[in-house]
Formats: C-alpha cells, sequence, structure tokens
C-alpha cells in the first residue's frame, strides 16, 4: 500500500500512468519475475515477490503512454511491411516469361524534373524483349526488366523490376520523346498538388524516363515506365469523350481536370485521363496558347470540349470548384441521369476533410499585383518566361552524344537563361492577373524549417522551398470557371481576353457546326450558341463582342450567321453598349460604326443624336487608319461637313471644317482620288469663304 501511493503521488507518473489488458508481453515479462522469485533473487524495486498464480499483477501495471508521433511512424512502417509482404507473395507476373534469359544492354537514361525545369543523365542495365507484347494508336509496348542501380550484384531475379517501354510505330522526331515526358512530369505535378487539396482519393502520374539504346543501329529512344498489373481504363479523353459504362463511373478523374483548369486559372487543363484505378498515364494538357506539349494540345478547342460533357460531382464541390456555365438547353434529361447515376454508383465518399481552393477576389488580386510592381527603375519587374516562350528551344532539350553524367550547371544555365529569364511553370495567358512566381518571405518562413526530400526518381534533390513557391504561385493564379456577378464593392479592374471566354467562344462555334446536334435534328441548337456568345462577349473577347453586338443590332455577322433575334429597342441598347465598349478598347470598324450611329441616330436604340460624341469617334477612328469601307479622308470629309453647319452638342466652325476639308483632299489625291479630291477643295475654299464673311 505504501508504494501504491508512492507512485500516485508521484508528479511523474501521475499523468502518464495508464491501465491497458494484458497483452504477450505482459505474460513473458510476469514469468521473468516468476522465474527470478523461484531463485531467491531480491526484486531490484524492493517489492515483495511475484506471486506465480497472480497474472494479472503484472499486465495491470503503470505503462509509460507513447508519443503521438512515434505512433504514426510505427504504423507507418507497419503499413509498408504488410504492403512488401504481399508483393513478395505474390511473385513476378512476368516471371513466365524468362526476361532474365534475354541479353543484357547497356542503356542511358533521361530523366526530367518538373520544377527546375532540367534533365538528369545515368546509365542502367536492361534486359527487353525483341518483339512488342501490345500497341496503341501510335505506339507499341515491349517488356523490359531493369536492373536496380542500388544492387551491388547482377541477380535479374530479385534486384530488377518490371517495366514497360513504348516506342513510336512511325519515325518521329527525337524531340518528341522529350516532350513527351515533360508532359507527363508536368501532370505528375499537378497531380501531387491535387493531392494537396486532401481529395477522397489520392491520385498519381506514371513517372516515365527515356532510355537510349547506344549499342543499337541509329541509337533508338523508348520510353520508360513501370509496369502496373491491373485494369487500364480510359476515363475521358482530349475530345470530350467521357467513360460511361456503369462498371467504370468514377468521379476523381474528372474532377481532377476540373481543379488542374480553375487552379491554373484557365492556363491548362489535363485531360485524356487513363490508367489503373487512380494511377494515371498518357495524359495529355490543353493550354490557353495551344502551342505546348504536342499535336494532342487542342488549346481552348479542347478546354471546351471537356466542358461541354463534364458535369460537376460531389468531389468538385468539396474543393469548391465552380460550375462552368451552360445553356439551360444543355442540361437536358440525359445530362442529370448521368449526373444521378454517378453519385448513386461511384462508392467514392467524402471524409468532410476536403480543403477548398479558396480564390482571392479581383480587388486583392489587383492590390497585390500593383503592391509587386516595381517602385524604382533599380527594381525592374522582370516576367518571368512561359513554356510557350521557350518552346523554341526544344531542339536544345535532346541532350548531346556524351558520356554518362548529369547535365552540368553551365549546361543548365545556358539553357534557363538563353531568354535571359528563369524558366517558370507558367504558360502564356492573356487574362493572368498574377504573374509572379517567387513567394515572399513570409510565405516561405512557413516552410523555412522543413526538410530538404531526396527525389530518388529525379536524381537530385529538392527544396521545400521550391514546392512551396510553385504552391503559392498556383493559388494567386487560381480563378472560377464561371463567369463571376460583378461586385460593386470591388475595384475596376481593365477586362483583357481571357481564356475563358475563348471557351465559350469554341463552344459557339462547335454548335454552329453542329458538333452536338443528334443526326436527326433539323439544325444546330441556336440558344445555347448564343448563350456561349454572349458568355464569350462577356469575358471581353473582341470579336465575340462585335458579332453579339451586330447580332443584337440586326446587323450582318459572320458568327452564327443565320441567327436573327426580335428587333427591339432594349436589344439595340444592349448591344450598342457592347459596340461602345468594343470601340473603346479599340476596334476601328466598331469605332466607325459608333460615330455614324451619334451622327445619324441609327442603332442608337433610346439614345440621343449627339455630334460630340460622333466628332469624337471620326477623329479617332480616322487617326487609327480608317477601314477599307471607310478610308480616313472619308472620315474627316463627313467630319468637315458637320462642322460646317453645326448639329446636335457641336458648335458650327467653318475654320476646322476647312482643314478637314483640305486634309481629306490631300489624302484622297495620295490615293488617286482626284474628283474626290477636287470637291473638296472646293468645300474648303467655301469653308474659308465663311470664315471671312463671320470675321466682316
Amino acid at each position: 500500500m505504501p508504494d501504491q501511493q508512492r507512485i500516485e503521488n508521484d508528479p511523474d507518473h501521475s499523468d502518464s500512468i495508464i491501465l491497458e489488458p494484458m497483452n504477450l508481453c505482459d505474460v513473458s515479462r510476469h514469468r521473468n519475475i516468476s522465474r527470478e522469485s523461484s531463485d531467491g533473487a531480491e526484486s531490484p524495486t524492493g517489492l515483495p515477490p511475484a506471486n506465480p498464480h497472480l497474472f494479472f499483477s503484472a499486465a495491470m501495471g503503470p505503462k509509460k503512454e507513447k508519443d503521438p508521433a512515434e505512433q504514426r511512424r510505427l504504423k507507418t512502417v507497419r503499413t509498408w511491411r504488410r504492403a512488401i509482404m504481399k508483393a513478395r507473395c505474390k511473385g513476378d507476373p512476368w516471371e513466365k516469361f524468362h526476361l532474365d534469359a534475354y541479353s543484357t544492354e547497356k542503356a542511358r537514361r533521361y530523366r526530367y524534373n518538373a520544377l527546375r525545369k532540367t534533365w538528369v543523365i545515368d546509365d542502367c542495365l536492361v534486359k527487353m524483349e525483341p518483339e512488342p507484347f501490345n500497341h496503341g494508336a501510335m505506339r507499341e509496348c515491349f517488356r523490359m526488366k531493369k536492373l536496380s542501380n542500388f544492387t551491388h550484384n547482377d541477380d535479374w531475379k530479385k534486384d530488377s523490376n518490371n517495366y514497360v517501354a513504348k516506342r513510336y510505330m512511325e519515325h518521329v522526331d527525337r524531340d518528341v520523346y522529350f516532350t513527351d515526358v515533360q508532359l507527363q512530369m508536368d501532370a505528375k505535378l499537378w497531380g501531387e498538388e491535387f493531392n494537396r487539396h486532401n481529395p477522397p482519393k489520392k491520385v498519381d502520374i506514371f513517372q516515365m524516363a527515356i532510355l537510349e539504346f547506344p549499342g543499337r543501329k541509329d541509337s533508338p529512344l523508348f520510353h520508360c515506365e513501370h509496369f502496373i498489373e491491373g485494369e487500364y481504363v480510359k476515363y475521358n479523353s482530349n475530345s470530350g469523350y467521357v467513360k460511361e459504362d456503369k462498371d467504370h463511373l468514377r468521379l476523381t478523374p474528372h474532377a481532377f481536370s476540373h481543379f488542374t483548369f480553375e487552379r491554373s486559372g484557365h492556363e491548362l487543363i489535363i485531360v485524356d485521363v487513363q490508367g489503373v484505378g487512380d494511377l494515371y498515364t498518357d495524359p495529355q494538357i490543353h493550354t490557353a496558347s495551344g502551342e505546348e506539349y504536342g499535336e494532342g494540345n487542342l488549346g481552348a478547342k479542347g478546354m471546351a470540349l471537356f466542358f461541354h460533357t463534364h458535369v460537376c460531382n460531389r468531389i468538385c464541390k468539396s474543393l469548391g470548384l465552380s460550375r462552368f456555365d451552360l445553356a439551360p438547353s444543355e442540361y437536358n434529361e440525359k445530362t442529370m441521369k448521368v449526373l444521378k447515376d454517378s453519385q448513386e454508383r461511384c462508392k467514392t465518399m467524402l471524409r468532410g476533410s476536403e480543403e477548398m481552393c479558396v480564390l482571392p477576389s479581383r480587388t486583392e488580386k489587383y492590390r497585390l499585383l500593383h503592391h509587386r510592381m516595381p517602385r524604382t527603375m533599380s527594381e525592374p519587374f522582370a516576367r518571368p518566361r512561359t513554356i510557350s516562350e521557350s518552346s523554341s528551344n526544344l531542339n536544345s532539350l535532346t541532350p548531346p552524344e556524351s558520356p554518362t553524367r548529369c547535365i552540368s550547371s553551365e549546361d543548365v544555365e545556358e539553357f534557363l537563361h538563353s531568354s535571359h529569364n528563369q524558366v517558370t511553370f507558367t504558360v502564356s495567358c492573356s487574362d493572368s492577373d498574377y504573374d509572379s512566381v517567387s513567394a515572399s518571405d513570409t510565405e516561405r518562413s512557413l516552410v523555412r524549417n522543413r526538410r530538404r526530400r531526396l527525389e530518388s526518381e529525379s536524381g537530385s534533390v529538392i527544396d521545400d522551398d521550391e514546392k512551396m513557391d510553385f504552391h503559392i504561385q498556383l493559388a494567386r493564379k487560381s480563378k472560377p470557371s464561371c463567369i463571376q456577378p460583378p461586385n460593386p464593392d470591388e475595384l475596376e479592374v481593365p477586362m483583357k481576353d481571357s481564356v475563358l471566354g475563348l471557351v465559350h467562344l469554341e463552344l459557339c462555334r462547335y454548335h454552329e457546326l453542329c458538333r452536338f446536334t443528334n443526326p436527326d435534328s433539323p439544325s444546330y441548337d441556336h440558344d445555347a450558341a448564343l448563350f456561349h456568345l454572349e458568355y464569350a462577349a462577356r469575358c471581353g473577347i473582341q470579336e465575340a463582342r462585335f458579332a453579339y453586338a451586330r447580332i443584337l443590332l440586326g446587323l450582318q455577322h459572320d458568327i452564327l450567321p443565320d441567327l436573327e433575334i426580335e428587333h427591339t429597342t432594349e436589344n439595340e441598347d444592349k448591344g450598342f453598349s457592347m459596340l461602345l465598349e468594343t470601340a473603346s478598347s479599340g476596334d476601328v470598324e466598331c469605332m466607325v460604326l459608333v460615330a455614324k450611329a451619334f451622327d445619324t441616330g441609327i442603332l442608337l436604340g433610346s439614345r440621343p443624336v449627339d455630334w460630340c460624341q460622333a466628332e469624337y469617334w471620326y477623329e479617332r477612328s480616322a487617326d487609327e487608319g480608317g477601314t477599307d469601307t471607310d478610308p480616313p479622308y472619308q472620315l474627316s470629309a463627313r467630319l468637315a461637313e458637320m462642322l460646317c453647319i453645326g448639329g446636335p452638342g457641336l458648335n458650327k466652325d467653318p475654320s476646322r471644317a476647312g482643314e478637314l476639308y483640305t486634309e481629306a483632299a490631300d489624302a484622297a489625291m495620295a490615293a488617286m482620288k482626284g474628283r474626290l479630291a477636287n470637291k473638296w477643295y472646293q468645300l474648303a475654299e467655301e469653308a474659308w469663304a465663311q470664315c471671312e464673311e463671320e470675321e466682316e
């Protein structure tokens, strides 16, 4: 009893003593105590000898509570051990093909670091089948084993791994192989960003490398990937295909594609998601410019095809992704049925711990941008290079014929600074509100004390600061997939052409081309086409603005030429406002239309005639060079005519009218328009005469 009180009153033990059920370790400890008691040895703790029949006396003794971090580490170790044991028990699925009987070849391996935009070179030993075992539309596949670079023996049965080597069936440039690896490694980086938001199921992209065989004729290249056993499924494609088979209906692949579009600020989207489970391979990236990542990059067209068939699921909502704007007629019964089936049949459940992609407001982006601008000429704001700007250097990406090595720092610097700026993981996009890639000291301090991690597959050390820079850059560039309603409390940020607008414009064109029309339907969906044209105009696309304004005003238009809408004052007001915005942004043809509208009163809707406004737009359009149908001398002559007589809001000014007539005549004479020139010279004399009469 005194010993028990001593233990309970001990401040070092009172908070750490726990009681647990007896386990095998307790029984073993009790047996040892019993054995010591039978030998007559005195207990080291001073307690009386243990009774060999009281098994629970040792089981209920005091125990120290384990550190939670240590418990997590042990749990991770046990999980990996179970996985390794399962893999060993399963055996080699390629054992029956006897790849170890083939000759050993020395290959040169090229691996790409997506964060640093650098290549790493080393040598490896492989055994490959001479004949392909499968093929796709463009490449054929070979079974291959690669000996581990960390082993010190040549035991191919124990120290080798199964790989799939892929080669193009038709001849392609060597740069195509390197571009494919860049694409897949960049996509892998986006997979890590997706996992960082804690979705219900994590995704990963196959690690891909390039193997070159110097011992073969012409040193052929192969793509190299780990072999993953399982059912290979294609969930979506780069042309809008969506897997709707009830046995393979998934939520995560489509949410991942949607996530990349929104998180990149509409600069890119990863589609053509396929693979085994959530381990993907051979994706395709559509970029805003459509110039990177090979011929499969369809640009805004590919983005439009994806969103026409994409239905936001519960994973999209849990991540805070916004629904893409589609016309009411596009949300048909079939789409709703697919959505309902996906919600009911898919087994992926939300945990409620997903991190939403919180987007900064336009005001925050605007202030952040101006905060980062240089304050003096000694602080130049160097715009980072983009992938599209570096695409011209793809030829330099093919490493030279050299002995096995890592690319030296001199080679890296020569490549990175070939255009005096550093290569970054951004894509050229006109609607990017923020284009900085480096994290501030405050932001980087969040991970300052984190460890450096060795990427065994890339062969280089990756600092956590580099990944933090990448994550912060993406957070600043994120934009919703829908058009946000205007907020009166936010600053007015000048609108530029946006990728989102280009996507809507491409959807309008696809509707016009009957891409989404049933064969039995007599025509395309006019309402949906007009809907996307309007949204493209609202996003600031000049071509869409001009076409939508002409449709509302009842004028001839190139986009949707067979579409006509009711001619009302409300449509005229809306169309002229759109025309005025387009003219203000610098479109000369719109300037001429606005000037004539204020001059004649046609197309103004409920607005009054205003010759003062007409004067402004006539002058501006003439300074911009006019158009083919309205050359600048014609515009100047009309303005001179208005000044001769005066009108609504415009005072009579014969002196200035004479100057304009003379300028118009000189320009007409230079354009070989002699009759017009003589006519305007005569009108100029009459205008000067009016000035003399007024002076008298």
